[in-house]
């Protein structure tokens, strides 16, 4: 009487060249996707960084002494009841305004 082989006696019968050949695909398809993760997320990093952008509060304005006139960006918050309206004749714009920006610990404005 012959017995019906085991699942282990069936995959021990398989020639190993197509056991190696089985791995190394998945291996092969494991490292393209990897590859293509690393890829996406260097492409995301870079044109993220390119895109950033650094707002100075008003603390960092005065330890750096940035220079009258100078271009930055400046972030914080409204001082309450410093926001109001210059005379219409003096700017000839009506869209104008002075306000104070304070970031808790140092102001700046008018």
């Amino acid at each position: 009487m012959t017995s019906e082989p085991t699942s282990l006696e069936r995959i021990s019968r398989r020639s190993p060249e197509i056991v190696l050949e089985r791995i190394g695909a998945r291996r092969v398809l494991l490292i393209a996707a990897l590859a293509v993760a690393v890829l996406v997320g260097t492409v995301a990093a870079t044109n993220l960084a390119s895109s950033t952008v650094y707002y100075m509060t008003p603390t960092e304005v005065y330890a750096k002494t940035v220079q009258r006139g100078q271009t930055i960006r400046l972030g914080g918050l409204v001082e309450v009841g410093s926001l109001h309206s210059p005379p219409e004749g003096r700017s000839g714009f009506t869209n104008e305004y002075e306000f104070v920006l304070t970031d808790g610990n140092a102001r700046v404005g008018s």
